[in-house]
C-alpha cells in the first residue's frame, strides 16, 4: 500500500494534475454471511480484518505526513476514519453488506462526512 500511494503521489506531483490530495478511507467490515464463514473464505472483510486494514491505512497516511516525508511539491496524503459511523451497524443489513431502509442514512452520512473532509481545507 505504501508503494502504491507513493507512486500515485509521485506521478501526480509536478504536473498539471488535478490530483491535489490522496485520501485513504477506513475499511469497513461486512456481516458474517456465508462468504466470510465458508472455508476458505470468499470475502475477508470480517470485523478484525477491517480493523487491521484501517490501522494499516492510517499508518501509511501518517508515514507520508512525517516531517521528513513532507514535500510541498508532492501531493498530500491524508486518512479519513469513518469507523464511528459504520462500525456500530456493520451487521445491521439483511444481506450483511448493503445499507438500505433504516440504515440507508448511514451511507449518506458517511458520504457527507467524506465530502466535508475533502472540502474543509480547500
Amino acid at each position: 500500500m505504501t508503494k502504491a500511494v507513493g507512486f500515485l503521489r509521485q506521478e501526480s506531483s509536478g504536473r498539471k494534475s488535478p490530483l491535489q490530495r490522496i485520501l485513504l478511507r477506513s475499511a469497513h467490515p461486512n456481516g458474517l454471511g456465508w462468504m466470510r464463514r465458508k472455508c476458505p473464505p470468499g470475502d475477508f472483510r470480517t470485523p478484525i480484518n477491517a480493523e487491521i486494514a484501517t490501522k494499516i491505512l492510517k499508518e501509511v497516511a501518517d508515514g507520508f505526513s512525517k516531517p521528513e516525508n513532507r514535500n510541498t511539491t508532492l501531493t498530500s496524503v491524508s486518512f479519513i476514519d469513518t469507523s464511528f459511523l459504520i462500525d456500530p451497524v456493520w451487521d445491521a443489513t439483511p444481506d450483511f453488506s448493503h445499507y438500505e431502509d433504516e440504515t440507508e442514512n448511514i451511507s449518506k452520512m458517511e458520504a457527507k462526512f467524506i465530502l466535508f473532509e475533502i472540502l474543509k481545507n480547500i
